[in-house]
């Protein structure tokens, strides 16, 4: 019982320790990066873009029910319950139907200049697929953390901060960072963290 209380200690260490080194990282490479994307963007594009986030990351935020840590407790109280992620994978399938069905039907019914005044409809299309990606993102680290595999996919989120900074300050270097290309750095460093992030929850043979 000792033996295996005291395996149990040092994996706890092991995982808030990853989980700490981890966000330490993302926390000084941030100083780095903060002022490039305001500066880059301008004071109207910087807006519409925390615009459009702020209102599709509340609308992904509002179709999840809470159910991501119901997800979490759950998976973490019965691993080898593949079923779970499963279900959850279905769940998210319909959540992005739900997202861009509401896109659609605002656009038809024209809703579009109450909602969204004065927004592109590819920007807004961007920044939905931007917080759903996210949310995606955060599933797959709360799946490995909830399959105690923290310390392996702690390490995909450090080094995507490291290439994170050196791609930002490259396209601000050379003043190609835009709208365009801030929602792009953004979905190939999501896709990044979601696909390290299914190799490492695999280890499980969830997917098999």
């Amino acid at each position: 019982k000792f033996e295996s209380l005291g395996f149990t200690i040092s994996s706890l260490k092991n995982r808030f320790s990853s989980k700490l080194g981890s966000k330490l990282v993302s926390f000084f490479l941030g100083f780095i990066t903060i002022g490039i994307v305001p500066r880059a963007l301008g004071v109207d594009q910087y807006g519409n873009l925390n615009f459009l986030l702020n209102f599709f990351n509340k609308t992904t935020k509002f179709l999840t029910f809470g159910t991501l840590s119901a997800h979490y407790t759950k998976l973490s109280a019965k691993q080898n319950e593949k079923k779970i992620i499963g279900f959850y994978s279905y769940y998210i399938i319909l959540l992005i139907a739900l997202v861009l069905m509401i896109i659609i039907g605002i656009k038809q019914f024209g809703f579009k200049s109450i909602i969204w005044p004065d927004q592109q409809m590819k920007f807004v299309y961007a920044a939905a697929l931007f917080s759903i990606l996210s949310l995606i993102s955060n599933i797959t680290r709360q799946t490995s953390d909830a399959l105690g595999l923290t310390v392996k996919n702690e390490f995909i989120f450090i080094i995507q901060s490291f290439l994170g900074v050196a791609i930002m300050l490259t396209l601000y270097y050379f003043k190609i960072l835009d709208l365009e290309s801030y929602f792009i750095y953004n979905y190939f460093f999501f896709i990044f963290v979601i696909f390290g992030g299914f190799i490492v929850i695999n280890k499980k043979k969830v997917f098999q």
